[in-house]
Parts: structure tokens; C-alpha cells; sequence
């Protein structure tokens, strides 16, 4: 720098570019935002009423815990309201986080059971009786289930909950968008849905869901009567993608090189007419189907001189030949040569 140079540029004078004054913009009404919510918060908990003040005070009755309160927009203030205006319960036994209030659902049995499409849209049950009916199956338990969170919504019947998992499992929808739609919050919806699929699986689990041969050939389709009369079941393997396992084994283990992910895998069977009647338990994707058919009982479960079907992958006939079960197997496609 030359001696009789004078520096001009100092913090006190540099000129601030638009994006700068952009961001301070912005960061002031955050910071506004974030004061008016705080002071919000502050009047809303004024408004509430703890132990220690009903002990205090002679003007506010206790409270029932059995009864449910809801708070509108115009309710009326503690200190201007008189005894009549205040539901009272007892505050001995209050756990304020154990008790949520149920917004307004749109996806509930009142609003579906008069639409008969949107029921089946989002249960896949086509009237409200059938969705009785499968929810009787469950049996008196779906009053006192213990669920896996601590909010549970008092006000939400069971036939509701049972609503919500099957919507869950039909559209499968994100937890966000089902809370909305059944007036819970986010953390209440993942609540109730764990809770009632792990009961139903247990509650089901003990159905045996395999049918008579009588009643298979009954409903059969007439091409199945008349070509495949003997059919009992029809077999396939399915892969569900789930997130890749911390554990290494268990990565190796549920990597499926077919999908090119981690997944497990199932042997699913159906009657012709179209009756889920046989699952296996889940196995990791990098079982093959002839593994998995080794470790079923569906061998036994078959009578001899039935037949099952399957795809041109499944070759378990010397399996099934020791107990007079054939496997039909579509033929494979030979290259035509000219």
C-alpha cells in the first residue's frame, strides 16, 4: 500500500446489497412471529386452571374426569365466569396428557355409513353391515385395548378406530392426512393404528381361514371346474419392500436380488374363486420360494389327490409327490426355430 494511501472502506460504510436486506427482513419477522406466539401461549396458559389454584380459590368447582370438555372460540374467561358457567372434575386424578379432544372427522362410521362408495372406498367393505359384521369378529376386547402411546382419544369409538387402520392399510395413506380426516392428531393416529393392527393380527391369527374342498369346488369358477377340477390352491410368492437393517446379517438376510432392495417375503395362497386361504410366515427376500415352500405346512394341509397351482417358477413337485398332491405348472416357452 502507498504511504499516502487513506482507506475508505470501514464497516460503518459499507453499502448492504438487496439480498441482505432481504434476509434481515426476513429474520426480524421470524423473530416477531416467534414473540407473538410466546405471548399467545402465555394468555392461553393464564386460562388454565392447575391444582394448586382450585385449592386456592373458592369461585371454581372441580372437575370430573369422566366428562369431556370442549373449548370453543368464545369461551367465557376464568375470572369473569361464575360457578355455572365452569363444568367441574376432579383434579386429584386429571392427567392432562392422557386426554385429547376429537376434532371433527370426516372419515368416522356416522359420515360413511350414508355413502356407501366412500365407505368402500376407503375400508374396501361395500356396506356398513359387512363393516359391522367384520368388526364383531374382534369380539368385546375393542373397548379396553391398552395402547401403545399414552393420548388416547376417549371420544373415539372403536368402530372409528377400526375406520382409521383400514383406510391406513386400503389407501395407504400417510399419517398426516389420516389425522386430518379423522380429527385426531398426527401422534394420535400412528397411536391408534399400531394398537389395532397388532390386536387384529393376534385376534385373526387364531381363524382357520382354510375351507373346506366341498366349498372350494363350489365356488370355483366353471374353466376351473372343467379343466383343473381337482384345484385345492393357488400359490405365489410376494415381496414387501421394507428399510434397509442396521445389521449386517440381517441386510444379507432380506436383500432380494429379484427386487434389488431389502424385503420380506410371504407365500400367499388363494382358492379359484378368489379367497385368501393360505399365508406363510415372513421370510427375508433372499429366501427362495422352493425354501419357503419347504418350511410350510401347506403339504399337510392339502389332502391327496388334490392339486395346487402355481407359477413356472415354483419346481416343488417332487415335495408335494409323496403325499399324492400334484403341482400344475404353466409349460415353458420354447424359442420357436426357423
Amino acid at each position: 500500500m502507498r504511504q499516502e494511501a487513506v482507506p475508505s472502506v470501514f464497516f460503518w460504510s459499507k453499502v448492504d446489497t438487496p439480498a441482505a436486506v432481504a434476509r434481515r427482513s426476513r429474520a426480524q419477522r421470524r423473530k416477531n412471529e416467534t414473540m407473538s406466539n410466546a405471548a399467545t401461549s402465555t394468555v392461553t396458559h393464564a386460562d388454565e386452571t392447575t391444582d394448586e389454584d382450585i385449592g386456592a380459590s373458592a369461585n371454581i368447582l372441580q372437575f370430573d374426569l369422566a366428562e369431556e370438555i370442549v373449548l370453543s372460540s368464545s369461551h367465557v374467561p376464568i375470572s369473569s365466569a361464575t360457578n355455572t358457567d365452569i363444568v367441574s372434575v376432579t383434579s386429584t386424578s386429571m392427567q392432562t396428557e392422557n386426554i385429547a379432544v376429537r376434532a371433527p372427522a370426516f372419515l368416522s362410521f356416522e359420515s360413511l355409513c350414508t355413502d356407501e362408495r366412500l365407505l368402500h372406498y376407503y375400508t374396501g367393505l361395500e356396506t356398513a353391515a359387512k363393516l359391522q359384521a367384520v368388526l364383531a369378529t374382534l369380539g368385546p376386547a375393542v373397548s379396553c385395548l391398552k395402547y401403545y402411546g399414552t393420548t388416547i382419544v376417549d371420544s373415539m369409538p372403536p368402530v372409528d378406530k377400526f375406520i382409521l387402520m383400514l383406510a391406513k392399510l386400503r389407501q395407504n395413506m400417510d399419517y398426516l392426512p389420516l389425522s386430518r380426516l379423522c380429527g385426531v392428531s398426527v401422534f394420535t393416529a400412528q397411536n391408534i393404528f399400531i394398537t389395532w393392527i397388532n390386536f387384529c393380527s393376534r385376534q385373526w391369527s387364531e381363524i382357520n381361514m382354510w375351507p373346506p374342498k366341498d366349498l372350494v369346488h363350489f365356488y370355483a369358477p366353471k374353466d376351473f371346474k372343467l379343466k383343473f377340477p381337482t384345484i385345492r390352491v393357488i400359490v405365489d410368492g410376494t415381496e414387501i419392500p421394507v428399510n434397509q437393517p442396521s445389521n449386517p446379517i440381517a441386510q444379507r438376510a432380506t436383500f432380494s436380488s429379484y427386487k434389488n432392495r431389502n424385503t420380506v417375503k410371504v407365500l400367499v395362497g388363494s382358492t379359484p374363486g378368489g379367497l385368501i386361504s393360505y399365508l406363510s410366515p415372513a421370510f427375508g427376500g433372499s429366501a427362495s420360494d422352493r425354501q419357503i415352500v419347504e418350511r410350510s405346512n401347506l403339504s399337510q394341509m392339502c389332502e391327496p389327490g388334490d392339486s395346487i397351482m402355481a407359477d413356472k417358477g415354483f419346481n416343488v413337485q417332487d415335495l408335494f409327490a409323496s403325499n399324492d398332491i400334484t403341482v400344475n405348472i404353466p409349460t415353458f416357452l420354447r424359442e420357436k426355430t426357423e
